[in-house]
């Protein structure tokens, strides 16, 4: 099976194992399943292969992946800040809430090796779940 840079893709090692192995959409009889921990979230499925990977393949793959910001990645305006926090004192005194946690965003640019962040990873974390996934 070769890579191909849009397929979706998850590189992954299971806990207490060596082998990293990669999932890659397509048809195929392996699915892939991101869910949430919250009830009403729709989980992502997506149906394809699943690949045991050497060292030089895992390199590969992680050349053709870039950390990229969009267009649409837009920071949190001051204005629409505000705006939440009228909305979340009106809530506040319309109702009983126990926790009320406003958040913003930031995008912010940065420089990172993924190849050796992911090695990294998988070096000081034996027994954890280490995954990168790459989904359109």
């Amino acid at each position: 099976m070769e890579f191909l840079s849009i397929q979706n893709i998850v590189v992954f090692r299971l806990p207490n194992h060596k082998q990293v192995q990669m999932f890659s959409s397509g048809d195929g009889e392996a699915k892939f399943i991101f869910a949430s921990f919250l009830k009403n979230k729709n989980a992502i499925t997506i149906n394809g292969h699943i690949k045991s990977l050497d060292e030089a393949e895992l390199e590969k793959i992680f050349k053709t992946i870039s950390l990229s910001s969009t267009k649409d990645d837009v920071s949190t305006l001051e204005s629409d800040y505000k705006d939440l926090v009228s909305l979340a004192k009106d809530k506040i005194k319309s109702t009983n809430l126990d926790k009320v946690v406003l958040a913003g965003k930031k995008w912010i640019s940065f420089e990172i090796d993924l190849y050796k962040t992911y090695l990294s990873l998988l070096e000081n974390n034996p027994g954890a779940f280490v995954y990168l996934s790459s989904i359109e």
